[in-house]
């Protein structure tokens, strides 16, 4: 089984066809921004991905979603100290940013923070806002561009689809390969994103555990006509939505707390918040976590 196949190439020559040297300095008042060193995001998250799925031990003594999410967050932070695929000096950031999003791990709280039911902190205003008052306040305060901005709020509307099943296979992979030809290359939480979507998608084409999602999706077996037509293109979603609140998060705490941001710290906070968002929706996990009180 395969979905967003033909997308594949398309988004990888879309993501790697330009050079740090070609990217254009558009952004307003932020022509400066940098791209992240050379880490392999999707990878990474993949990576990670393969840790949860085939390493993790759910411990029976647990009895509180906070211990559990400790457990798991704990259980990334042990692999980290002995993973390659990170660079040492970026190693710090990826170990804050699992315990910063814990909270991803239980998908009905991602799923709030997409749809705005659930605030979440903004450090612009020094207080809890939606996620779209946060875009916006990065707009305004020219952390992002004009199109960023647009792109950003854009996906978050498509992505609220993706949990009650509004949108189907067919038409997910249609909006991102739309969005990989309009994306702009100097767009550090979007690129990333893209490159999460690409890896997301190749890791639940080889990896099939069954998939816990809030209803009416809810606990999906594979293979299912259901498994294929919804719950797919709700798992990468989920993924591309961790990355897209961790990076918003990271520039927004960055900016407030330096008035300046640094992009390679946004890129490792968008991963990060990806892999604890992509963890959630593991049946073993998101089962065993939904359960507890």
């Amino acid at each position: 089984m395969r979905i967003f196949n033909f997308l594949i190439g398309l988004l990888v020559l879309t993501f790697y066809s330009c050079s740090e040297n070609e990217i254009a300095s558009e952004l307003n008042g932020n022509a400066n921004k940098k791209l992240p060193s050379s880490q392999n995001y999707g990878v990474i998250h993949n990576d990670f991905m393969s840790f949860a799925y085939n390493d993790f031990v759910l411990d029976e003594n647990i009895t509180t979603k906070n211990d559990a999410y400790n457990s798991v967050t704990s259980f990334f932070q042990e692999k980290l100290e002995s993973y390659n695929g990170i660079d040492e000096s970026q190693k710090g950031f990826f170990n804050d940013v699992f315990d910063e999003n814990q909270l991803f791990l239980e998908t009905s709280n991602l799923q709030g923070i997409i749809k705005n039911e659930i605030n979440i902190e903004n450090p612009i205003r020094a207080s809890h806002t939606t996620l779209s008052v946060l875009i916006d306040d990065l707009h305004q305060a020219n952390v992002i561009s004009n199109r960023e901005f647009e792109k950003l709020l854009d996906f978050q509307e498509t992505l609220s689809k993706v949990y009650p099943a509004e949108i189907s296979e067919t038409d997910f992979t249609d909006y991102l390969k739309e969005s990989a030809n309009k994306i702009e290359n100097e767009s550090v939480i979007l690129r990333t994103m893209i490159d999460i979507g690409i890896h997301s998608n190749e890791w639940w084409n080889n990896n099939t555990p069954d998939i816990y999602l809030p209803n009416p999706i809810g606990e999906v077996p594979y293979p299912s006509e259901q498994y294929q037509t919804y719950a797919l293109p709700a798992v990468v979603g989920t993924d591309i939505a961790g990355a897209l609140v961790g990076g918003v998060m990271s520039a927004g705490i960055q900016y407030a707390v330096n008035g300046d941001v640094n992009w390679t710290i946004v890129g490792a906070s968008a991963v990060g918040g990806a892999i604890v968002g992509s963890t959630g929706v593991v049946g073993k996990l998101g089962k065993w976590i939904s359960s507890l009180f």
